[in-house]
Protein backbone atom coordinates (compact mmCIF):
# COMPACT_ATOMS: atom_id res chain seq x y z
CA UNK A 1 0.00 0.00 0.00
CA UNK A 2 1.19 2.95 -0.76
CA UNK A 3 0.51 6.73 -0.06
CA UNK A 4 0.15 9.08 -3.16
CA UNK A 5 -0.29 13.21 -3.00
CA UNK A 6 -0.39 14.75 -6.42
CA UNK A 7 -0.40 17.89 -6.91
CA UNK A 8 -1.68 20.12 -10.80
CA UNK A 9 -2.65 23.47 -11.20
CA UNK A 10 -6.01 24.73 -12.72
CA UNK A 11 -7.36 28.50 -14.33
CA UNK A 12 -8.56 29.99 -11.04
CA UNK A 13 -11.98 30.38 -12.81
CA UNK A 14 -12.33 26.41 -13.51
CA UNK A 15 -11.20 25.54 -10.15
CA UNK A 16 -14.90 24.63 -8.43
CA UNK A 17 -15.96 22.51 -11.59
CA UNK A 18 -12.58 20.58 -10.91
CA UNK A 19 -12.71 20.33 -7.32
CA UNK A 20 -16.30 19.07 -8.20
CA UNK A 21 -14.75 16.33 -10.33
CA UNK A 22 -12.04 15.13 -8.09
CA UNK A 23 -14.53 14.86 -5.14
CA UNK A 24 -16.75 12.64 -7.12
CA UNK A 25 -13.62 10.58 -8.87
CA UNK A 26 -12.26 10.14 -4.97
CA UNK A 27 -15.82 9.20 -3.64
CA UNK A 28 -16.42 6.60 -6.77
CA UNK A 29 -12.57 5.12 -6.08
CA UNK A 30 -13.28 4.88 -2.61
CA UNK A 31 -16.44 2.55 -3.08
CA UNK A 32 -14.49 0.61 -5.42
CA UNK A 33 -11.00 -0.05 -2.98
CA UNK A 34 -12.06 -0.84 0.16
CA UNK A 35 -9.22 0.82 2.75
CA UNK A 36 -8.63 3.79 0.44
CA UNK A 37 -8.52 7.09 2.15
CA UNK A 38 -8.68 9.73 -0.26
CA UNK A 39 -8.85 13.90 0.06
CA UNK A 40 -8.34 17.21 -1.63
CA UNK A 41 -6.42 20.23 -0.75
CA UNK A 42 -6.22 23.77 -2.24
CA UNK A 43 -3.02 25.79 -2.10
CA UNK A 44 -3.77 28.94 0.26
CA UNK A 45 -1.09 30.95 -1.10
CA UNK A 46 -1.75 31.86 -4.06
CA UNK A 47 1.42 31.33 -6.12
CA UNK A 48 0.64 31.92 -9.79
CA UNK A 49 -2.15 34.68 -10.58
CA UNK A 50 -5.05 33.37 -12.66
CA UNK A 51 -4.08 29.77 -11.34
CA UNK A 52 -5.09 27.27 -8.14
CA UNK A 53 -3.29 24.59 -7.34
CA UNK A 54 -4.62 21.24 -6.00
CA UNK A 55 -3.13 18.64 -4.37
CA UNK A 56 -5.20 14.82 -3.97
CA UNK A 57 -4.43 12.72 -1.34
CA UNK A 58 -4.75 8.94 -1.06
CA UNK A 59 -4.10 7.01 1.95
CA UNK A 60 -3.94 2.94 1.60
CA UNK A 61 -4.02 2.57 -2.74
CA UNK A 62 -2.96 -0.47 -4.38
CA UNK A 63 -0.52 -0.89 -6.56
CA UNK A 64 -2.72 -1.31 -9.72
CA UNK A 65 -5.10 1.54 -8.21
CA UNK A 66 -2.30 4.08 -7.82
CA UNK A 67 -1.40 3.45 -11.49
CA UNK A 68 -4.96 4.98 -12.43
CA UNK A 69 -4.21 7.68 -9.76
CA UNK A 70 -1.25 8.57 -11.43
CA UNK A 71 -2.65 8.85 -14.97
CA UNK A 72 -5.55 10.73 -13.44
CA UNK A 73 -7.59 10.57 -17.05
CA UNK A 74 -11.17 11.82 -15.61
CA UNK A 75 -8.89 15.42 -14.53
CA UNK A 76 -7.25 15.68 -17.96
CA UNK A 77 -9.79 18.97 -18.59
CA UNK A 78 -8.81 21.50 -16.36
CA UNK A 79 -5.34 20.34 -16.28
CA UNK A 80 -2.89 23.73 -16.78
CA UNK A 81 0.51 21.94 -16.79
CA UNK A 82 1.27 18.76 -15.40
CA UNK A 83 0.51 16.53 -12.52
CA UNK A 84 3.01 16.27 -10.28
CA UNK A 85 2.83 12.57 -8.63
CA UNK A 86 4.95 12.28 -5.03
CA UNK A 87 4.94 8.24 -3.59
CA UNK A 88 5.21 7.01 -0.24
CA UNK A 89 5.29 4.00 2.02
CA UNK A 90 4.28 4.17 5.53
CA UNK A 91 6.87 4.07 8.15
CA UNK A 92 4.64 4.70 11.53
CA UNK A 93 1.60 5.74 12.14
CA UNK A 94 0.40 6.45 15.40
CA UNK A 95 -3.75 5.75 16.63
Amino acid sequence: MVHLYIYWRVAEADATAAEQAVVAWQRELCAAEPGLRAGLLRRADADRPGLVTLMECYRGASDLLAAELTEGAPLVTWLQGARHVERFVPVFTAS
